[in-house]
């Protein structure tokens, strides 16, 4: 027959034949923890998405910088001149044909159009002239007039006849 414990040996061991189960469910603490953790990777998640208008608004200027440079040397090696138009809407390359008329350029001085709003004077340039000819510097910038932070860059050309865009940090109108 099995033996069985005296009934003091009982009083001192912690097993319980007859225990109840806790109740299922989760603590306070285990919620609050678990609602931290979420806290923390969404933050980290919003932390890492990449500003796009960044990059849009570097990627415009520098193709607008790289499509006069080669547009200029283009009109100097042909002798033809080539006209260029910037507005806010973009920038259109035109080359002289041979009955007198402007024709829209194609690849790689194919229009192209701001891939953000901006707001910049019209203005039209003509390559092929002299090289030394003088060209105002452009103002470029982010935005419509309402925009509060409008990032801006200038447009000029260098002593070697080469065009350089000068970023500025976001101003206030």
């Amino acid at each position: 027959m099995a033996q069985m414990a005296s009934p003091e040996a009982l009083h001192w061991m912690p097993i319980s034949i007859n225990r109840a189960r806790p109740e299922a469910g989760f603590t306070l603490l285990e919620l609050l923890l678990v609602l931290a953790l979420i806290g923390t990777v969404l933050a980290l998640a919003t932390l890492a998405i990449p500003n796009h208008s960044e990059r849009y608004w570097r990627e415009n200027l520098e193709a607008l910088r790289v499509s006069l440079n080669a547009a200029q040397d283009e009109a100097i090696l042909t002798a033809i001149p080539i006209t260029v138009e910037i507005d806010s809407q973009g920038w259109r390359f035109y080359q002289n044909t041979r009955v007198g008329t402007l024709q829209v350029m194609r690849d790689p001085f194919a229009p192209r159009l701001w891939q953000l709003p901006v707001t910049v004077a019209p203005t039209v340039w003509q390559f092929g002239a002299e090289p030394s000819m003088q060209y105002e510097a452009l103002e470029i910038r982010e935005g419509g007039e309402g925009n509060p932070n409008r990032r801006r860059a200038l447009l000029v050309r260098n002593p070697s006849a080469q065009f350089v865009v000068h970023v500025s940090p976001p101003v206030n109108p």
